[in-house]
């Protein structure tokens, strides 16, 4: 299941379908470094830190499609 409810890969990671190779991957990066567990405390925010899971998980299918 998609957290953001997004079927459309492309969109998720913010890209035109007509994106380059080079493209996507500059937007995937951008995106993880953004939504990265790792930037949350789990101890704090756990209900965060499951979100950006799921975000990372969401993203990182999308860049491997």
């Amino acid at each position: 299941m998609d957290p953001l409810g997004a079927h459309d890969y492309y969109a998720l990671l913010g890209v035109p379908r007509d994106a380059t190779l080079d493209t996507i991957r500059t937007a995937f990066l951008a995106n993880a470094k953004r939504a990265h567990p790792d930037r949350v405390d789990k101890s704090r925010s756990p209900l965060e830190w499951e979100f950006a899971n799921q975000v990372m998980a969401a993203l990182t299918r999308a860049y491997g499609i």
